[in-house]
């Protein structure tokens, strides 16, 4: 069902209302604030500025994006970044899963854009392409 046109200073004035109830929950020390949208149809709220905040939650696990590929951030500051398979551009990929699916206990694998293992590092070693590579250290 479509929603009836909206006035241009409607929404402004919302926008003042939305940001008016903000500002007041902050000040109380709220530290959770929950945004649902209007619009069925519609998951998208923006918000602009600085948004100062303790914790970013999504609604459920493995749910959400944050940017999009078109649309990424430039930089991320972070103290610990905990974190699943890392994705890179060029479709590498560093993960801490074994090629069965398993956990590698103290290690990772880096993958190729075809999904083969160039790299396994452990503390047993580090291989390239299933090999041990034989390490000699000199002074």
């Amino acid at each position: 069902m479509p929603l009836d046109p909206i006035s241009y200073s409607a929404v402004k004035k919302l926008e003042r209302e939305i940001d008016k109830k903000v500002e007041e929950k902050l000040a109380e020390g709220v530290d959770t604030l929950r945004v649902n949208t209007i619009s069925p149809n519609d998951s998208t709220v923006t918000l602009q500025g600085t948004i100062i905040c303790n914790n970013l939650e999504p609604s459920a696990d493995n749910a959400g994006t944050i940017g999009k590929s078109d649309k990424r951030y430039a930089s991320i500051y972070v103290v610990n970044l905990y974190t699943g398979d890392i994705k890179l551009t060029n479709d590498w990929i560093i993960t801490e899963r074994d090629s069965d699916g398993s956990v590698i206990r103290n290690g990772v694998r880096i993958l190729n854009d075809e999904g083969e293992e160039v790299f396994k590092i452990t503390e047993d070693g580090i291989y390239f392409k299933g090999k041990k590579l034989k390490l000699v250290f000199e002074e």
